[in-house]
């Protein structure tokens, strides 16, 4: 029970941040043009979390039919997949933006974008194979699932959460090499940009590294935390963020620039251009 009332309360929380923020969304990322950045920030925030408030019944529903549970064992994990992958995807543009776009770097990245895209869907396929649903009405409301108990089951179970840390790692490395690069030149971009990548992954692995070490074989950790859950709040965050710097300066002539990066300062609901991208949508 202590995993469902840690679920219900991460969801209350990306609720609560998603009405605080919703003044803020609505100045700043709705007069943007449709890009592929803002389609992540809107499908992180109106797909992605009431998919995820539909998985919710797998804890709190009472009853359910078991056909639903047998549904939500082969939903959950690859919705979790499309939230975390959706963070990330951000993250990768915002390093990205770090260096320039360097075709050379943008290429390193999508690269090990795709091979750690690859070893998640082969982990989510395997996790699959070997969970079973399960239901217990005359005990505890909603759905249970049963898992394989086998050295080469057990093994998929944790190991699941491993491309995503490494993946991570690597681009919070890159993102503190371009601001170490830049230390003593106060250029508010790079900070930013800098900050939010830190933050996103202190938060997001240690996340990660309980949840790896509670599906090591031998140890009985009864929470799992709903990184999912986590990542929607990182991606509106960190988009919200960088596209404040251009709100924040609108009223002077100063520009913020970071290589071919331009924030122009002006009307907040003008187009601002980041090599043709836009400026929430490099972040």
């Amino acid at each position: 029970m202590i995993n469902v009332y840690f679920r219900l309360a991460v969801a209350t929380l990306v609720l609560y941040d998603h009405m605080i923020t919703l003044d803020l969304e609505v100045e700043r990322i709705w007069t943007l043009k449709w890009a592929f950045p803002k389609c992540l920030f809107m499908a992180s925030r109106y797909v992605v979390i009431p998919l995820l408030l539909v998985t919710l019944m797998d804890d709190v529903g009472y009853p359910l039919l078991f056909s639903y549970c047998i549904f939500d064992d082969r939903f959950h994990k690859p919705l979790s997949v499309v939230s975390l992958i959706i963070a990330e995807l951000v993250l990768l543009l915002r390093v990205s933006a770090l260096y320039g776009h360097s075709k050379i770097m943008l290429s390193f990245l999508v690269g090990l974008f795709t091979c750690q895209f690859a070893a998640v869907v082969l982990e989510t396929v395997m996790f699959m194979k070997f969970s079973t649903p399960l239901i217990a009405y005359e005990f505890l409301p909603g759905c249970w699932g049963s898992f394989k108990n086998t050295p080469s089951a057990l093994r998929w179970r944790y190991s699941w959460w491993i491309p995503f840390m490494c993946f991570d790692g690597i681009l919070l490395t890159l993102a503190l090499v371009k601001a170490f690069a830049f230390r003593g030149i106060f250029n508010p971009t790079i900070r930013l940009l800098a900050r939010d990548s830190v933050l996103y992954f202190v938060l997001m692995f240690a996340c990660l590294v309980v949840n790896l070490v509670a599906g090591l074989p031998g140890l009985n950790i009864p929470v799992v935390i709903p990184a999912e859950w986590i990542a929607c709040i990182a991606v509106s965050r960190m988009m919200m963020n960088i596209r404040s710097l251009v709100f924040d300066n609108s009223g002077g002539s100063q520009r913020v620039e970071l290589s071919t990066l331009v924030f122009q300062d002006g009307n907040p609901a003008r187009d601002r251009r980041f090599s043709g991208v836009d400026t929430a949508g490099c972040v």
